[in-house]
């Protein structure tokens, strides 16, 4: 604020672009009502909003859990004659359905159509991934089954928020039919893709099915990640299946896969709860071996 008042001090008046870059910054570190007060000097200084710095404004306010600012910044926006964008109306159902707003998000994807503003393949993950989020997982099938009916090519990261959804909800056959029907669509499934279904195979304890599509994965040519191990480790860690989960580790060591902090709670609870198993993590050059507090 002080180098802005500096600029203006010396006779250097900030563009939109200035004004915007702040902005966003601003929201960057909290501070929302620095925000306003800059959003509201912009006239003060000839610069005109548009839906640039309208959409950074609104982008700011969802993604700071602050709706409420976010919708009566877009009825202002409306109300001034500057239209929103793509942008603008993903930013607010994003905001919508992280709000549990369902209804409203909704009506805003209609109100977006109905400006005749072309949703693009974010908006449509979006509310896909909204809907699912929100419990609404036949609304989502109906708004993917539209999209391939009307031929729109959605990407491997639409169907992941669905898939994503579909497991949440307990729908874990239908997840696994549709992802055994990319390759259908000309989809290859990536690591998140496959992190998703061996998650939902783990949760419901299918867990040889899980061990299957990490071969058949690695057979694809998608190397595993961190997440993988974890959720297979874990699977099998309550499943009480511990020499499984340190074939895990092992091969995680066989690969220089780097540890965080979850694979060392696993070890942890190895360790905590049958000493047995002390001889063979020993064994593993990428695992500290930390004493059970």
């Amino acid at each position: 604020m002080q180098l802005l008042k500096l600029m203006i001090k010396r006779g250097v008046i900030p563009d939109r672009v200035t004004y915007s870059t702040l902005i966003d910054g601003f929201f960057l570190v909290g501070r929302i009502n620095d925000t306003k007060k800059l959003f509201i000097s912009m006239t003060k200084t000839g610069c005109r909003h548009d839906v640039f710095s309208y959409s950074i404004m609104i982008n700011g306010y969802c993604k700071n859990r602050k709706i409420e600012q976010a919708m009566r910044l877009y009825r202002e926006m409306i109300s001034e004659r500057v239209m929103p964008n793509a942008t603008t109306y993903n930013s607010l159902l994003c905001g919508l359905f992280q709000a549990g707003k369902i209804e409203q998000a909704k009506k805003m994807f209609g109100e977006m159509l109905f400006n005749n503003v072309v949703p693009n393949e974010g908006s449509y993950n979006i509310l896909i991934d909204g809907l699912c989020k929100n419990g609404s997982v036949a609304e989502a099938m109906q708004v993917l089954y539209t999209l391939k009916k009307d031929k729109f090519d959605l990407s491997i990261e639409a169907y992941n928020c669905f898939l994503h959804g579909l497991c949440k909800m307990g729908r874990l056959e239908i997840a696994c039919k549709l992802f055994h029907k990319l390759s259908q669509d000309g989809l290859l499934p990536n690591v998140i893709t496959y992190n998703i279904i061996i998650n939902g195979l783990c949760k419901e304890g299918w867990l040889d099915a899980a061990i299957d599509l990490l071969s058949n994965m690695e057979e694809k040519g998608c190397a595993p990640n961190i997440i993988t191990y974890n959720v297979l480790m874990l699977g099998f860690l309550h499943n009480d299946e511990k020499t499984k989960v340190v074939d895990l580790l092992h091969k995680m060591a066989e690969r220089n896969i780097m540890i965080d902090a979850s694979v060392d709670s696993i070890v942890i609870d190895l360790l905590a709860n049958d000493e047995h198993y002390r001889e063979r993590l020993t064994w593993l050059p990428s695992f500290p071996i930390r004493e059970p507090t």
